[in-house]
């Protein structure tokens, strides 16, 4: 049985991205709260509102008791972003400017909490990604990474010019050309810093960052071995009148006229797919 808060309750760091409705739109949800009850649950995670904040305020407003559910997926950044972004009209700035304060924030419960993984053991949850926040809240990582600097560097009027619809990329460019020597190396720091975080976060990234390392290598020593090959008709002569060598060359020779058909047909596809 879970007890509900019944006082005020603090808003999830997620939810908090995303403004408040207020003025007459305010007002016609607490009045249809009045009129016509809370129709949707109001989500909680670790005792903080994630979503449903304004329906929260509506119904202090309108005197109604809120209604409560407890979030039982797996991704509260994914859930907010779904919930929020078909709601309001956000410009691609907008977006931006959400998506660089997501990134870094705590995916799985508030930004302090951390959970018993075993006795001595204690694991903190997962932070979303730049990437990661960039893709839910649909736009481009450059533009997020150009979001990102204007805010952690930028001035308040900076980034009220950017949520106006300044261009990102220009203001952020001006930004770091006006760093000092030492602004871009504390800016190296941070990124190895996010960029390592980021991977003890994500096991499957480093395996899959670990497996394209090996497919390169040894597509690589296979190149070179290739270009070093001895020229076809020396070869046809050593091998042409010994049966095992004629063998051993017949079949590696098929294997990788095979391996080179099949290469080539699945570039062409990805060629076509661009």
């Amino acid at each position: 049985m879970v007890a509900f808060p019944t006082g005020d309750i603090s808003f999830h760091p997620l939810a908090d991205l995303f403004p408040l409705i207020e003025g007459q739109q305010f007002e016609d949800l607490v009045g249809s709260i009045r009129e016509n009850g809370q129709l949707d649950a109001i989500i909680l995670l670790d005792g903080t509102i994630l979503d449903g904040r304004n329906r929260f305020r509506a119904c202090k407003a309108a005197g109604v008791q809120p209604r409560f559910e407890v979030f039982s997926g797996e991704n509260p950044a994914k859930f907010v972003a779904a919930k929020n972004v078909h709601r309001r009209n956000l410009t691609t700035n907008e977006r931006a400017l959400i998506a660089a304060k997501m990134a870094g924030l705590a995916n799985g419960s508030n930004q302090h909490a951390k959970r018993e993984k075993s006795e001595g053991d204690v694991e903190t949850s997962p932070c979303v990604s730049l990437s990661q926040a960039a893709e839910l809240m649909g736009v481009a990582r450059d533009t997020v990474v150009s979001a990102k600097t204007i805010i952690d560097h930028g001035s308040e009027i900076d980034i009220a010019s950017a949520r106006k619809g300044a261009g990102l990329r220009p203001m952020a460019d001006k930004i770091r050309a006006s760093f000092t020597p030492e602004q871009r190396a504390a800016r190296e720091r941070e990124q190895a810093e996010r960029n390592a975080s980021s991977n003890r976060a994500n096991p499957d990234r480093i395996r899959t960052q670990q497996m394209h390392a090996e497919v390169w290598e040894q597509l690589r020593i296979a190149m070179e071995a290739l270009t070093a090959l001895p020229l076809p008709s020396d070869v046809v002569g050593i091998v042409k009148g010994n049966a095992a060598r004629r063998r051993a060359t017949e079949n590696k020779c098929a294997a990788a006229a095979k391996w080179l058909s099949d290469f080539a047909q699945q570039w062409e596809a990805r060629d076509g797919q661009r």
